[in-house]
Formats: C-alpha cells, structure tokens, sequence
C-alpha cells in the first residue's frame, strides 16, 4: 500500500508513527513475488492482487462480519486507511498493541478472548472525525488499551463484562462516548487533565480550525456527566470526582455569571481536589492583610514596640481574622478591633468571609486527597 504514497507523505507518516522512514517504502520486485506466493498458498489467484494502478480501491479495508476462529496477532502493523472490523467475531485472543490505525471501526464485534490494544496509536495521523468506534461491541475477558492514543474514541452501548485498563492513555479531541456502556468495578482510568486533551479546537469544512463553541462544550460535558455517573454507580469515588472536575472546567468557559462562578471555583480550589491552591490564597489573603495593620499599628504605635512589633501585631491580627471561626480576634484584639477604622473593620470583615469559604475548600482538598467518604 506503500506505492500509493509519495516519498513525503511516507516520511511523514513515518515521524507520527515512530519508524524508519525506509520501512515504508514500497516493496521491490522479490518482495511483492513474495507476498504474492503467500496470498496464493491462501487461497487467492494472483489476479486478486492490486496493481499500483489500482490502489484506489483500497479505500478501505473492509472485515467485517467476519469469525476469527483462532487468535490474532497484529501487533506493531500500520493500518493506514480506513479498516472495518464490523459485527466481527474474535474467538481467540487479539493483539493489535502498538499498532496503528489511521481509522478503525469495530462496531457490534465481540471480542471472547483478551482483546490488546495496548500502545496502539488510534486516530493520530489524518483527520477522521471518527477515527475510533467501539459502537455496541462486547469484551468478554480483559480489555486492555494502556498507553494506547485514542481520538475520537466512541464506546457508545460497549460491554466490558470482565476488566478494562485505560491507564496511561492519550484522548485526543475531546472525551470518549461511553453513553449506556457497561464498565466493571475494576475499570482503570488515568486520573490527569493533561492525559483528556480539552479544550480543543475543531475543524470546519474547510480544514481550518474553529474555537470550540458552546454547543461543543455542553457535549464534552455531558460525555464527562455519563462517566462520572457511571463511576458513581460502581462506588469509584476517586475517578467520579475526576471526571466531575472535568465537567465543571468545560462548564466554566460558559457564559454567565454560573460559569463564572465555577472559573472561581477552579481557580481556588481545583473544583475541590487541590490543597494547594486554597493554601496559597489563605496565605495571601493573610498577607494583604498584614500589610494594612501594619502600616495601621506603626502610625498609631497602638501596641507599641516600634515598626518590628508592628509588623508581628499586623500580621497577628490578618491571622485571627482570617481564621476568625476560631475565636482568636477577641482574646488577643479585643479592645483594638472596636476601635479599628471603617476601613480596616471592611477589610477585617472580608477577610473573615474569605477565611472561612477558603478553608472551607481547602478542608476538601484534604478529604479528596485522603478520600474519605
């Protein structure tokens, strides 16, 4: 297939799927009697093999409603157009790691022994809308697609009856489907935003690239709404809470003020899975406020003790007030809070309200972080 390919699409193909450009080159004379003496010993007359004038017809590679009676072992073979495995049987094992498919489709298969797809590149040269399709097929045993590059991917109605490993994997533009599929408890999933490629830019008819719009984020979030739920059913409290920050970070790129208020959301608290970032608000929000009674106790030497005893005291005070719930302010600054200025007594207020939503978020990220339900 090869021969149809010009020495520059070869080495581009070659750089996206990690080979030596020459092992794409079209076979020489020995090689292609070869290949023939092979087809023929399988039953097909050498008239069934394409010229290179007739590669057109090799627009795709159609198996489909095929019965694999025993296993299959197709691992690290390029599939560079379009391939169909539809309503397919596999009896035995299937081994397609580190393969890669420019498209492929295994709609309503079944698969009754383990099924590999472990580092196999999906979808990641060419630009097939759906490149990946896993529509209704059935897993029986062990479904493995580790480290696998997934775009596109769609398991619409697919049943994982005994394991499914998804650690590790690239999903290129935007979640895959699992509408109504069926996932075990030991489904394994890769719990890192920067492994579910959103947000993403799509391509107009034209081949150029168009923002995402916001009918385009309400599907992506609706997709992370179906997996989430999933999780939530199979008691997998670790990979719902994943999945539900996926969701809120599309939702945030809304418009109005609901999706401004999840942007706030995320950024203070990593929708309630990060204890860093309420770490670092509370410690800035203590600083600020520092600076204020500070500033406030060196002109007014209110406690006395130069501008270092001042410092300490404004930094003491921005401390109770932002952790005002515990009861520190009237002990240490009883007297000095009722006679603070308006000014300082809004920015003591404030400082209170904040303490308490950040703490708040920062008591979540450590629940998330030691997953206690």
């Amino acid at each position: 297939m090869a021969q149809g390919y010009d020495a520059k699409s070869r080495s581009n193909i070659a750089k996206i799927i990690k080979v030596e450009k020459d092992e794409l080159d079209p076979l020489g004379v020995d090689e292609l009697l070869l290949v023939k003496a092979r087809l023929l010993e399988a039953g097909f007359s050498e008239n069934d093999i394409p010229s290179k004038e007739d590669l057109h017809s090799f627009g795709h590679l159609d198996f489909r409603n095929l019965v694999f009676s025993k296993s299959l072992l197709m691992s690290h073979r390029l599939f560079p157009t379009f391939t169909v495995f539809k309503g397919s049987q596999f009896d035995g094992n299937v081994n397609f790691s580190n393969s890669t498919f420019e498209s492929v489709h295994f709609d309503d298969a079944t698969f009754k022994g383990h099924a590999y797809f472990r580092g196999a590149q999906i979808g990641t040269f060419g630009n097939t809308a759906n490149a990946c399709q896993f529509i209704g097929s059935t897993f029986a045993k062990h479904a493995n697609f580790a480290g696998a590059g997934i775009v596109n991917g769609d398991f619409t109605k697919a049943e994982f009856n005994h394991s499914a490993d998804f650690l590790e994997v690239i999903f290129h533009r935007g979640c895959p489907s699992f509408f109504e599929s069926k996932l075990p408890e030991n489904t394994l999933f890769t719990l890192r935003f920067d492994s579910w490629k959103l947000p993403f830019t799509s391509f107009a008819r034209d081949g150029s690239l168009v923002d995402f719009s916001e009918a385009d984020l309400h599907r992506q979030a609706t997709k992370y709404s179906a997996l989430r739920k999933r999780m939530e059913q199979i008691q997998r409290s670790s990979e719902a809470k994943f999945f539900m920050r996926k969701e809120l970070s599309l939702k945030s790129e809304l418009k109005g003020w609901d999706a401004f208020l999840i942007l706030l959301y995320g950024w203070f608290s990593g929708y309630g899975g990060s204890i860093k970032k309420p770490l670092v608000a509370l410690t800035g929000l203590i600083g600020a406020g520092a600076v204020f009674y500070a500033a406030y106790f060196d002109q007014t030497d209110g406690l006395g003790g130069g501008a270092l005893s001042a410092l300490v005291s404004g930094i003491g005070m921005s401390f109770t007030g932002t952790f005002s719930f515990l009861g520190l302010g009237r002990i240490f600054f009883g007297e000095t809070l009722s006679n603070l200025p308006a000014t300082l007594s809004f920015i003591y207020g404030l400082q209170t309200l904040l303490g308490f939503v950040l703490s708040f978020l920062l008591g979540m990220g450590v629940r998330d972080h030691l997953r206690l339900d």
